[in-house]
Order: C-alpha cells, then sequence, then structure tokens
C-alpha cells in the first residue's frame, strides 16, 4: 500500500485565515440537524480530534516536521485498530495512537459508553499507554472530550466497566474522568 494514500491534511477543509473551531461549528451543526450516517459523524470526529492533536503537539513545542505528521489513518480498507497516529507531546518521539468515539445530539449528551471492537481492543492491549480512546460527544450547544489512557489498564483495574459484545462495550464514570478542552487549529 502507498503510504500517501492515508494522508489527511486538515488545512484543506480551511480558508487561508478560517479557525477550525469555526469550520467545524458549521459541520457539527450540520450533522446534529441533518440525517447523517455514522460514517458521516466518525469522520467529523476524526478530523476535529486530528485538528486538536496538531495544536496540542504545537502548543507543547513540536515544530512543523511533527505536527505535519499527525494523520488520520483508518480507511475502508485499512483497519489497524484506531484512526489517529499522533505523538505524545512530552518531548519524546513517541507515537499516541488514538481511537475516536464520537456521538452527535441536538440535546446535552451524557452517554458515557461506547463500542470497542475486537481489533481496536487487541491493539490497545498491545499498545498499552500509548492508546487513548478520545469520547467526543457533540450536540447543538456543547462538544465534550474525555481522553481515556490505556483502556485495557483502566478495566483492569477497575476504572472504567466493560462488557464481552463482538469486542468490548466500555462504559466509565464521569465524575472520576475529566474533560479535556478542544484545541481549534491555528496556524
Amino acid at each position: 500500500m502507498k503510504p500517501d494514500m492515508f494522508k489527511t491534511d486538515i488545512r484543506s477543509l480551511l480558508q487561508q485565515d478560517d479557525e477550525i473551531d469555526v469550520v467545524f461549528g458549521e459541520r457539527i451543526q450540520d450533522v446534529v440537524s441533518g440525517d447523517r450516517t455514522t460514517k458521516d459523524i466518525g469522520n467529523l470526529g476524526e478530523a476535529i480530534i486530528c485538528g486538536h492533536e496538531k495544536m496540542r503537539l504545537k502548543i507543547n513545542g513540536y515544530g512543523e516536521q511533527f505536527i505535519k505528521l499527525v494523520q488520520i489513518v483508518d480507511s475502508p480498507s485499512y483497519h489497524p485498530g484506531f484512526d489517529i497516529d499522533s505523538f505524545e507531546g512530552d518531548g519524546t518521539e513517541d507515537h499516541r495512537y488514538i481511537e475516536v468515539k464520537t456521538t452527535v445530539s441536538k440535546q446535552k449528551i451524557q452517554m458515557y459508553g461506547f463500542h470497542m471492537s475486537p481489533n481496536e481492543w487487541r491493539v490497545a492491549n498491545t499498545i498499552k499507554e500509548h492508546y487513548c480512546v478520545y469520547r467526543l460527544m457533540l450536540s447543538a450547544h456543547s462538544k465534550v472530550l474525555i481522553v481515556l489512557r490505556n483502556p485495557v489498564a483502566l478495566y483492569k483495574t477497575d476504572k472504567i466497566e466493560a462488557m464481552p459484545r463482538d469486542g468490548m462495550e466500555v462504559s466509565f464514570d464521569s465524575n472520576i474522568f475529566e474533560p479535556t478542552e478542544i484545541l481549534a487549529w491555528k496556524r
């Protein structure tokens, strides 16, 4: 496979001086109010998180050579068990592998569960602390992001619940995991 096949450039969605938050605000409204597929919702969530990751790295002092490597890697023909390949942002070159779980609603979302496929759970168990689930909840009124690092370890230490069902049905207590600010990509 050609690696260029899976590259995503979030800047292609933006005009010269736009901020990603403005662009996605309109797309969120469109997805919330329209009849969209789960793929549309997933694509929107992945694009928001890809921009978030690029900004997180920029804030942490990473240069353009790293920021341009953050990309969406999941595609219809290739499922590596995560959606986004990023970096930890701790001064190292360690990767952070991110599975994005997005839900949209017209009302505020208070559903703290999601499904992980057998492949996602297996990869999370292999990658361990470098695997994160980004639970993104979008509504017409709010955007909430909760990061669950190393979900298999969280399950084994009883910090999240998981029930085997063609993978794992994961749920967590919103009082234990604090929301993370969603960063808007700015050049």
